[in-house]
């Protein structure tokens, strides 16, 4: 057992990134161990024993875990292994669900995470709080300059990528309560 003694330095030292000044509680409700950060990532879950996979979209991300918006889910308490990626970076870590809502998403918790995987971590929160310069990566048009620029040829959206823009649109109608459950649930069987 030659790794043990790095897995339980890369435990400890993951125990105190969530105890860090990162670490707080942004309301009593709140069972988060860390500030969550907006964002949209591509996001792959395996649950290990079965292969079972789930992929979909980040919309927070945290040094303790992150929501995954996804149609399909784990039940709570389950044991996974989580990938995100965006076009400059990827991150992964063993992670739980410790929180599932039906036709909405999943939260995860990080359960173990690499040395290496939790400096992918903070440089990622780091970047998303603005506490530090993005890294060189390509950078998505602002709004404005979208809105300007005509559209060429070859810039077509998939209908894989059309999917996940209206499954994450009528999930955030639904959480801003302008769709109820039950209407944001049959759209999304519609999709």
């Amino acid at each position: 057992m030659p790794d043990r003694p790095r897995k339980q330095a890369n435990a400890d030292a993951y125990s105190m990134a969530l105890r860090s000044k990162e670490s707080r509680v942004d309301s009593q409700e709140e069972r988060r161990s860390g500030a969550r950060f907006p964002c949209s990532v591509t996001a792959e879950v395996l649950e290990p024993q079965s292969h079972a996979r789930i992929m979909g979209r980040t919309t927070d991300l945290g040094i303790g875990g992150c929501y995954m918006d996804s149609i399909s889910l784990f039940p709570i308490g389950t044991s996974v292994r989580l990938r995100l990626a965006d076009q400059a970076r990827r991150f992964e870590a063993h992670a739980q669900v410790i929180f599932a809502q039906i036709g909405m998403g999943m939260g995860l918790a990080f359960t173990e995470v690499s040395t290496e995987q939790l400096e992918v971590l903070r440089q990622w929160i780091g970047e998303l709080s603005g506490e530090l310069a993005p890294s060189s990566s390509p950078t998505m048009p602002t709004l404005q300059q979208y809105a300007t620029q005509p559209a060429t040829p070859t810039e077509k959206s998939s209908p894989a990528s059309d999917y996940l823009v209206l499954n994450q649109l009528i999930s955030l109608l639904i959480r801003k309560h302008v769709l109820t459950e039950a209407e944001g649930t049959a759209l999304l069987r519609d999709l």
